[in-house]
């Protein structure tokens, strides 16, 4: 078996991530299919079922994201720290962050590629999962070999594919048009061919992934329920508009054409003749909608247990929960967030050490600080009350504040200087009072000390 080059392994990995991502792209955007376990039933219905969905699936990737907030980059020194938050506000990566979150809850993976813009500034924009994938060395899964990167230009319609190395990045464009290349063999080299890579040693692309094993975004056990789902929506709003009315009939031999059924309308009706059918009218019973919505509810449940969304972020529950029943509502989830922080933590160090260095910085990754603002759902009261008990018991406040609330290095210190500065005015305010009230006792009451009027201050006698 002939080994495969970079080139062809890139085109397999990228071919074959491109259908199953769009999909888990149209379930979270909402558009989503109506499918039918029997496929006659689809051809029977197709022209009277209306497409109804209630998208699951954002909910439960946006519940996740939401929780997924990095509040920032720091560094233990502080003229690092400094360039650092100017290096993170100018590739605005507050953005780019919640878009690589975004593909890492629906895809499983998500993606960050420097590149150097016309000015020669470094720039650094999120890219689509399904679009980029990056190759380990078998020996060490934390090292890159190398990254590919492919694009349709909608200028020529032809096929862009880049492989980047440490130390060069290669160019390639398909030989026919986008629709038409089904193989690595449809490419060749661009003009430009191999050129440096401007971020030696470096390799531009930043991984961002759930795990290394199997790489499945939230989306992977939902897309069925979710089909399930609006399978029964689109039955119970069809019952709703043939069986969900109670539909009444007459039997009898007279002409009934004159009948109207409405308000305060009055049937007279004949009864049947001796030996015939006897009249009869009735009504047929309607279609229980409560089944559907009870079988709704139980999808909805299987929803929240395999993703560990809060059941009241899905269906009604009787009312949202409260204090500590909210926060054991929302345990799976927080731990759930929290686990994708520490595993998103070690790219995000990365970009930070490439940052740095893209500024004229040497640092080592220990130095590097990635906060994340809380997961938790914060109780004032509970939380205030949980501060107090870790101070009496000897709980330094700042490693508190640092470690169990998520404040950054920085609002700790805004806040020990903003503490200090109001102590000292209060300490200010006491002197000035006792002052104050020297003077009042000094000099009569007035306020102001003898001296102030001209007067000599009294002297009070040894001894006396």
């Amino acid at each position: 078996m002939a080994t495969l080059t970079d080139l062809q392994r890139a085109y397999n990995a990228l071919s074959a991530k491109a259908t199953p991502y769009q999909t888990l792209w149209a379930y979270y955007d909402g558009d989503q299919p109506l499918r039918y376990a029997n496929p006659n039933l689809k051809t029977k219905f197709r022209k009277l079922v209306e497409h109804f969905t209630a998208n699951w699936c954002a909910v439960v990737v946006d519940s996740l994201t939401d929780r997924l907030d990095l509040s920032g980059l720091s560094h233990e020194d502080e003229g690092l720290a400094t360039a650092l938050a100017t290096a993170w506000d100018a590739a605005e990566m507050d953005v780019e962050a919640e878009e690589v979150h975004k593909a890492v809850g629906v895809t499983g993976e998500g993606f960050l590629v420097a590149d150097v813009d016309d000015e020669g500034a470094t720039v650094l924009f999120s890219n689509p999962p399904e679009i980029c994938h990056v190759f380990y060395e078998s020996s060490n899964p934390k090292r890159k070999r190398f990254a590919a990167k492919w694009w349709v230009d909608e200028y020529d319609d032809r096929r862009y594919l880049t492989l980047y190395y440490p130390d060069r990045i290669e160019d390639y464009v398909s030989k026919r048009k986008a629709d038409n290349v089904q193989s690595a063999n449809a490419f060749e080299p661009t003009e430009d061919g191999t050129r440096a890579n401007p971020f030696a040693p470096t390799i531009p692309v930043f991984h961002f992934r759930r795990d290394r094993r199997s790489g499945k975004g939230e989306l992977q056990n939902v897309v069925d329920l979710q089909d399930a789902f609006n399978k029964l929506f689109a039955d119970m709003m069809m019952a709703s508009e043939f069986g969900a009315f109670k539909q009444r009939y007459v039997i009898s031999n007279a002409d009934t054409a004159t009948l109207k059924n409405a308000p305060n309308e009055i049937w007279e009706i004949p009864a049947g003749e001796p030996g015939e059918q006897p009249t009869t009218v009735g009504q047929f019973d309607a279609t229980e909608l409560a089944n559907f919505t009870a079988a709704m509810d139980f999808v909805a449940n299987k929803v929240a247990v395999v993703t560990r969304t809060p059941k009241h972020y899905l269906f009604a529950t009787g009312g949202d929960p409260s204090g500590e029943a909210l926060l054991v509502a929302e345990s799976g989830l927080v731990k759930k967030a929290t686990s994708y922080q520490r595993r998103l933590d070690p790219v995000w160090v990365e970009v930070a050490t490439f940052l740095l260095a893209r500024g004229g910085y040497t640092t080592d990754r220990a130095s590097v600080k990635v906060t994340w603002n809380d997961a938790r759902t914060v109780q004032p009261l509970a939380e205030g009350q949980a501060r107090q008990l870790a101070i009496a018991a000897g709980i330094p406040l700042e490693f508190w504040l640092e470690h169990r609330e998520g404040w950054t290095p920085d609002e700790i210190k805004d806040m020990s200087n903003a503490a200090a500065e109001a102590q000292a005015k209060q300490s200010l305010s006491m002197g000035e009072a006792m002052v104050r009230a020297m003077r009042d006792f000094n000099g009569g009451g007035n306020g102001t000390m003898p001296e102030e009027e001209g007067v000599a201050a009294p002297t009070v006698p040894a001894g006396g």
